[in-house]
């Protein structure tokens, strides 16, 4: 079982999977913004490597979010009852 941390996260540093650097200011209560959930998506991170022993981008990324725990902490949101106000 992952205990559930209380501490703050601060905001992975992501650049090494982004093709290029953006400047942008997030105004939100989430740590994390759009452009850096879509680069989970992009066919070059999902692809499964040619050499064996290797894994795919997106799991060193969600390695450096802190996987599951870490990533909800980022989303601001609770893996059993999600975002708070929502239904």
């Amino acid at each position: 079982m992952y205990q559930k941390s209380t501490e703050f996260q601060p905001r992975p540093d992501l650049k090494d999977f982004k093709k290029k650097k953006r400047m942008h200011l997030m105004k939100s209560i989430f740590r994390v913004g759009n452009e850096d959930l879509t680069i989970f998506f992009e066919d070059q991170n999902i692809r499964m490597p040619a050499n064996a022993g290797e894994c795919r981008q997106s799991l060193n990324i969600l390695k450096r979010y802190g996987y599951n725990e870490g990533l909800l902490q980022l989303l601001v949101t609770d893996k059993d009852t999600g975002i708070i106000g929502d239904d």
